[in-house]
């Protein structure tokens, strides 16, 4: 290509002439005005010795001008320069500034302009052979630059969520909230089958219940019926699986219900209040052979999806690390269910466990079984972080619900935590607690450290501040980032650096000392379709995509008796158990910290 015309070229070098090709007296001097021209001086009278000649080129500027002008042709230099009017040597106009070549010529006979032309061509020859040998010698180097040089994948088109084939399973609603009206309007709007809602925790349930039920029998759909109770719901033989929304100290009773009615459950998040309550509750669900499945939507997001075969696959390394925040500034209302120790409130609980839920599956993602272990051929020794498979890591928690649903300590299974933070001290909150029941007040900020599967997770949850609802796993050499909010992510992005210890790759240290260059990024978009219109605006954002897992569970019920569907793959009973059991450890910290 063209260089620019403002491009810094070094200084040429000064050329000594042979003195028997010097002027007969002085030198020429070329020297650029401020005006684009050029001067002509003598510099006989200059001081300091014999006669020399010279000429200077000024980097960055157009060539002097060829052929030298006629009056210079064989004269001295004195008579060669023409005199302006108010004195001084005449100016000469430049060549055009297109000129992009560089010509040398001196003030002297022909046998000095043959001379100087091959003292220049010889020059230029031996520079280019040197500039041959310079770039066959760096063509290896300029290989690994272009290797670890950044490259910008085809961003992954556009995903928008077709409209998933519900209706393989007839619904129940328990609790009719703001979740449950959002999970309703996803589970109508795309074709799911709507049977029956429930009302059952506040007053006037009946009455809720009807006008909740009237909601969705516009746009020629079928009305569910309605109750004033669980039981009811519950007693229905035409409902397969309920969605239980209802309040946190509520899930467990209420879920316990269904199961026991034969109903399958899906159950909101956080399982339970307690981890005692969670272990009991999929123990039941085992007994009564019926699918228990805790609602971590985020799960069933195709971001997640995405960034889940980026992470096993192991583009970005080994998962060694994984951070992330989710808060935002709470109503101060101590009815709501946000601050209401009652009502199992607190950050914790109602954002924390996704942020614990996430780092579980991702930081045993890479974990294979030992069926897939068997099929692979001999691995080396850089397989050797395979060494533990999920079944291993997995198997502590599982034996805690057949065990008798005795729960062991998390340094037991292989976990640590370390937390701080905050709770509602306010002078209202702590006068409003029973301390013969044992409350105690809500954490409203929580900071906390997960060490598990030979990864690390840093988090923190706050009803006191805003975040920016994000979550990035770190591998050795990348990551994946979920766009926000996190808990309901419609994109997803993978930056892939340079592996240091790769077998081909260079083994000096990066430079900078911390920078590893970026290899390659990628980049996937699954917009969710708008609310509809009748039902806008919804309560919380990216609410249709509870249609994802409603998809992911109406699957699993009709493989339930023909393909053996106990639990949700996405969503295994070990880790809704684990995550309730680290939330119990955080919250016990969080407490002792503030002396609550």
């Amino acid at each position: 290509g063209g260089e620019h015309p403002n491009q810094q070229h070094p200084t040429q070098p000064t050329m000594e002439p042979d003195p028997s090709m010097s002027p007969p007296r002085g030198d020429i001097e070329a020297r650029v005005l401020g005006d684009g021209t050029e001067d002509l001086k003598d510099d006989s009278s200059d001081s300091g010795g014999g006669p020399r000649s010279h000429v200077v080129l000024v980097a960055g500027l157009p060539r002097l001008p060829t052929p030298h002008p006629a009056s210079l042709k064989g004269s001295s230099p004195a008579s060669a320069s023409p005199q302006r009017s108010g004195g001084g040597p005449e100016r000469l106009p430049l060549l055009s500034r297109e000129s992009t070549s560089v010509d040398f010529w001196w003030p002297s006979q022909r046998r000095g302009h043959r001379y100087a032309a091959w003292a220049v061509s010889t020059a230029f020859a031996v520079c280019a052979l040197l500039a041959v040998a310079v770039l066959l010698a760096a063509l290896p180097l300029a290989a690994r630059i272009h290797a670890s040089h950044r490259r910008e994948r085809q961003r992954a088109p556009p995903s928008m969520m077709p409209s998933p084939q519900l209706g393989a399973a007839r619904w129940g609603i328990a609790g009719l909230g703001r979740i449950g009206h959002d999970f309703a309007v996803a589970l109508t709007a795309h074709g799911g089958d709507l049977r029956a809602v429930a009302a059952g925790s506040l007053p006037r349930t009946e009455e809720r219940a009807a006008a909740f039920a009237a909601d969705f029998s516009k746009n020629e759909m079928r009305q569910p019926r309605a109750y004033g109770s669980y039981e009811a719901l519950a007693a229905d033989s035409e409902v397969d699986v309920v969605y239980v929304a209802v309040t946190n100290q509520l899930h467990r009773d209420v879920a316990m219900l269904f199961v026991r009615a034969g109903k399958h459950v899906l159950v909101e998040k956080p399982t339970a209040v307690t981890a005692q309550d969670a272990v009991a509750m999929l123990a039941e669900a085992r007994r009564h052979r019926r699918l228990f499945v805790t609602n971590f939507w985020n799960m069933a997001f195709p971001a997640v999806e995405w960034a889940s075969e980026k992470l096993a696959a192991r583009d970005v390394g080994p998962v060694v690390h994984v951070r992330g925040d989710m808060a935002f500034q709470a109503v101060y209302d101590l009815e709501d269910r946000f601050l209401n120790p009652r009502l199992g409130g607190g950050a914790t609980l109602d954002m924390g466990c996704y942020l614990i839920q996430s780092f579980l599956h991702f930081a045993t993602l890479q974990r294979i079984t030992r069926a897939q272990a068997d099929s692979l051929p001999t691995k080396g020794p850089s397989d050797a972080w395979y060494a533990r498979h999920v079944e291993d890591l997995a198997r502590p928690f599982e034996a805690q619900i057949d065990d008798n649903q005795t729960l062991r300590t998390l340094s037991d299974l292989g976990v640590r935590v370390v937390a701080t933070g905050e709770v509602n001290a306010h002078r209202d909150a702590l006068a409003s607690l029973d301390a013969a029941k044992g409350e105690r007040p809500v954490d409203v900020e929580a900071a906390f450290v997960v060490d598990f599967a030979s990864a690390r997770g840093v988090f923190g949850a706050s009803f006191q501040r805003d975040s920016p609802f994000s979550l990035e796993v770190l591998g050795a050499h990348g990551s994946v980032a979920l766009a926000a909010p996190a808990n309901c992510p419609a994109s997803a992005r993978m930056t892939v650096l340079r592996d240091a210890n790769a077998p081909n790759a260079s083994k000096t240290p990066p430079a900078p000392c911390c920078g590893q260059p970026t290899v390659e990024t990628d980049e996937a978009d699954f917009p969710l379709p708008p609310f509809p219109a009748a039902f806008a605006p919804g309560n919380y954002p990216d609410g249709m995509g509870f249609a994802y897992m409603i998809h992911e569970v109406e699957t699993c019920v009709a493989d339930f008796d023909t393909a053996g569907c106990r639990e949700l793959p996405l969503v295994p009973h070990w880790i809704q158990l684990a995550t309730q059991q680290i939330l119990d450890d955080v919250l016990r910290q969080v407490h002792a910290v503030a002396g609550a």
